[in-house]
């Protein structure tokens, strides 16, 4: 939790102490991930072990990575996991031949240095992608952009563009525009990739040139969304049709032979909105869901088996919801 651009600088002289671009990613890819009801976990250096329980990791901006650890995400992923990696994430500093990413034949990029200043672009060129983001052309990001080379097999789904003119120099010279924008994006599209698909093994990795996921722009959580589902097919532990303020949960008894589904709604309003939910509750493999009743009143809920899932509708409630679904 630092930040490399001020690595060497005395502590007295620092000048972005609250800048931590690794939390700032978590955090981010982590909201999106709770607004678009997708089952998401923590994993830390200390438990890496339970990548095995996971079908997907993502590193956000991880400005630091042992070859060790790296060698863990590489058999992961190897092995039919998916990786979705942004920013420095592998990035070894300290090569005596020079910056390299550890993760370079997983990624399905080679590290070349950085890209920009103040304001960068992701231009689209996957067709899928522009829809994502219409009604814009390009994804801002308030920063530099990594560059670097694409492998051959790496699917190159967005470039890098720098903006019309440099941010530092205020004005164009010799130029006349007018843009609702400070800083448009130049006329012609970059040629650096800037998201990459790349199959490794039975897995497959995708690499972002910046850490979207930190950004608080609606387009930032729709791309980083889209990517997820892109490369990772459900089915998901849950699903959930319901608004991006509900954060959806769902604990396994197996014990008692139940999942404990719990949503809350975290609207900023006061008093909360009420709002309802539909949700899809993966039952175990081989079981088959009996029932399910709202907590704590043990209230019958009407369900039907949709593939793997039990779905059923929780009527609008005002802060907390919670549902027993049952199997044998």
């Amino acid at each position: 939790m630092y930040n490399t651009e001020e690595n060497g600088v005395r502590v007295i002289e620092l000048k972005a102490v609250g800048k931590l671009p690794h939390l700032r990613g978590v955090l981010g890819a982590a909201r999106i991930l709770r607004e678009s009801h997708i089952p998401y976990g923590l994993v830390t250096n200390a438990t890496l072990e339970q990548l095995k329980d996971y079908r997907a990791i993502i590193l956000s901006n991880v400005l630091e990575l042992t070859p060790e650890q790296a060698a863990l995400i590489r058999s992961f992923v190897e092995q039919g996991g998916v990786v979705l990696a942004s920013g420095v994430s592998s990035l070894d500093r300290f090569d005596t031949a020079g910056p390299r990413f550890l993760l370079e034949d997983v990624l399905g990029v080679r590290y070349k240095g950085k890209l920009g200043t103040r304001v960068t672009y992701l231009t689209a060129k996957d067709e899928g992608m522009k829809k994502v983001i219409w009604p814009q052309n390009e994804v801002i990001f308030q920063g530099p952009m990594v560059q670097a080379d694409a492998v051959s097999g790496s699917e190159v789904l967005a470039t890098a563009t720098l903006p019309f003119v440099p941010p530092e120099s205020a004005h164009s010279i010799g130029s006349r525009f007018a843009q609702i924008i400070s800083d448009p994006p130049a006329e012609e599209p970059g040629e650096d990739p800037a998201l990459v698909v790349h199959s490794f093994g039975k897995g497959k990795a995708v690499w972002l040139a910046a850490p979207i996921e930190s950004g608080n722009n609606a387009v930032d959580a729709r791309l980083v969304t889209w990517l997820v589902k892109r490369v990772l097919a459900g089915p998901y532990r849950f699903e959930a049709e319901t608004h991006p303020a509900v954060e959806v949960t769902v604990c396994h008894q197996p014990e008692n032979r139940r999942l404990l589904a719990g949503l809350l709604n975290m609207h900023q309003d006061h008093p909360p909105v009420p709002v309802g939910a539909t949700v899809r509750v993966q039952v175990p493999a081989g079981r088959r869901a009996t029932g399910v009743v709202q907590v704590p009143d043990r209230k019958t809920i009407r369900f039907e088996t949709i593939g793997s899932y039990a779905q059923f509708r929780l009527e609008p409630f005002p802060v907390i919801a919670m549902a027993l679904v049952e199997y044998q």
